[in-house]
């Protein structure tokens, strides 16, 4: 069976991402995690839309 992880940091409250390095460990809070099968659907959120 397959499945697609979908991480969305759109309430992440904290994160160290630009600390990043081989010695130091990555902490991201509040990163919500969908695991959807097949069959599921996510709908991507726009955030700035074209202008047309």
């Amino acid at each position: 069976m397959k499945y697609i992880i979908v991480f969305e940091g759109f309430r992440i409250s904290y994160s160290n991402i630009h600390k990043f390095g081989k010695k130091k460990p990555i902490t991201i809070r509040d990163l919500n995690v969908h695991i959807l099968s097949r069959e599921d659907k996510y709908v991507l959120k726009i955030l700035n839309p074209p202008h047309y």
